[in-house]
């Protein structure tokens, strides 16, 4: 099956494809960070700290993973998720293009993992999936997630103005991109 195929042991964290055996600690990252998440991230579903809501998505997106149109990765520490990065809008030829977007724990800002998992995800892609473009749309004000995207060779390319609602306002991103033929 497509979800065991994607598997990275680091010595501090692991990477996999979020499965629903997932569905009980993930309901517990949001249970510890919505409050801080719902800061940063446009939300069609207030229900992130309901379980069985967790498990009907994930089996729902299973049959994404299979047709490599969406993937959602886990981020553990210790067995406990402490991250997620979510590959979406998936095109293949002729644009090879995607989108990325992700969330850290609050505990888990700053150490670098992030970074480290969205490179080694998004040299996955461009291996396996033979994506060359990722866009990110990121809120202006967020500047740890611009600090993080720079770092990775993003470039801003656009701003939407009353983009999304997050936190019950209308809020501006910035739209980057980055081809994955430059260095991670």
């Amino acid at each position: 099956m497509f979800i065991d195929f994607f598997n990275i042991d680091d010595n501090d964290f692991s990477i996999s494809l979020l499965s629903v055996s997932d569905s009980k600690p993930i309901t517990e990252y949001y249970k510890k960070n919505n409050a801080y998440l719902s800061q940063w991230e446009p939300r069609t579903n207030e229900n992130l700290e309901i379980q069985s809501r967790w498990q009907k998505y994930i089996s729902s997106i299973i049959k994404d993973y299979n047709l490599a149109k969406f993937f959602s990765f886990t981020i553990k520490v210790n067995n406990e998720i402490v991250g997620l990065i979510n590959i979406s809008d998936i095109k293949k030829n002729p644009n090879y293009s995607c989108n990325i977007s992700y969330s850290v724990d609050k505990r888990y800002q700053n150490k670098g993992i992030m970074k480290s998992s969205i490179i080694k995800v998004l040299g996955w892609m461009a291996k396996y999936q033979k994506i060359r473009s990722v866009t990110a749309y990121c809120m202006t004000n967020n500047k740890k997630s611009l600090k993080l995207l720079t770092s990775l060779n993003f470039n801003k390319v656009g701003l939407f103005e009353d983009y999304a609602i997050v936190n019950k306002e209308w809020t501006n991103f910035f739209l980057l991109k980055k081809n994955l033929t430059q260095a991670l």
